[in-house]
């Protein structure tokens, strides 16, 4: 009896054998997707891709831009490839609005998604479609994704606020004659790993506004992710340097905005981020700029903005 079973133990044993080894084969080829650089262009930009699982044939590997809310992808083959874990890829035509990137791998089948969103289109100061004129402030930045319009020097009209995403800087720009005439860019810090959003407010209750920052920060840095603010020292758009409100090396910061939560007559900060880091609330705790430990308010959502109002 033993000698008849025998031949089928082992082929029961070489098939779990070979079934095992291309499960780990299959694992070991899984695509992710760990940065998307820049986060933003319009069509034909070329945008870099980080990640691992790529197929070493650059036209093996495709790049889907989803359009948030639904609709039909949006594909692209890559251009270049870098191993397996660097490609690049022109942004297709006809992209207007916020899009999720993932890559296909098409030999193994495999997909991976970016935990952040891709905005397609800046054309005219906004993303969207061209605008017909415009007014340049500055060509002394490099892809400014935030803007912010606040009296910064106190003179009763509207200055401008940047923060540019691929150079880290912090400007603003003085409104010279009450009509929309700006002067040179007032640099208020150009070491930032990627801005993301802007904001402003009283922070330490002496009667100006001072500035608000979320630095997007970059997969696998710890010099980003994070939200600080800047003192308007004397009332006139002298800024001092950024101090720290909060640092989280496992979240990309979204956006910051102020708001007296709990009512004492000063100004919290009410800050969002990627995915399920959530919305969080960090209390002013002696009305001149020093802020207590988080308290999330929500950690459901996904990609949350925040919006005043």
């Amino acid at each position: 009896m033993e000698p008849r079973t025998l031949p089928y133990v082992r082929f029961i044993g070489m098939l779990i054998l070979y079934v095992g080894l291309g499960l780990s084969q299959h694992t070991l080829a899984q695509v992710t997707v760990t940065d998307v650089t820049p986060l933003h262009g319009a069509s034909g930009a070329e945008i870099t891709i980080y990640g691992s699982g790529f197929d070493g044939t650059a036209a093996n590997n495709v790049v889907s831009f989803s359009p948030v809310g639904g609709g039909a992808a949006t594909t692209a083959n890559a251009t270049s490839v870098t191993g397996t874990t660097k490609l690049t890829v022109n942004v297709p035509a006809g992209l207007v609005g916020n899009y999720e990137i993932s890559v296909e791998n098409t030999v193994t089948t495999d997909t991976g998604t970016y935990a952040n969103l891709f905005a397609g289109t800046f054309i005219g100061g906004w993303y969207g479609e061209p605008t017909t004129s415009q007014n340049q402030i500055t060509s002394s930045i490099d892809n400014p994704l935030a803007t912010h319009i606040a009296d910064l020097d106190g003179d009763g009209d509207m200055d401008v606020l940047s923060a540019s995403f691929n150079d880290g800087k912090l400007a603003w720009y003085e409104n010279t004659d009450e009509q929309g005439t700006f002067g040179v860019q007032n640099i208020i810090a150009s070491d930032y790993n990627s801005p993301r959003h802007v904001s402003t407010g009283d922070i330490d209750g002496d009667g100006d506004l001072d500035v608000l920052m979320a630095d997007f920060g970059r997969s696998g840095t710890l010099d980003g992710r994070a939200f600080y603010w800047h003192e308007n020292t004397d009332g006139a758009g002298t800024f001092g340097p950024k101090q720290l409100i909060f640092f989280d090396g496992s979240i990309t910061s979204m956006t910051i905005f102020p708001a007296d939560i709990d009512g004492d007559g000063d100004l919290d900060v009410v800050t969002s981020s990627n995915r399920t880091a959530g919305l969080r609330v960090f209390e002013n705790t002696n009305g001149q700029g020093a802020f207590g430990p988080e308290q999330l308010i929500d950690n459901a959502g996904r990609y949350a903005r925040s919006r005043t109002g």
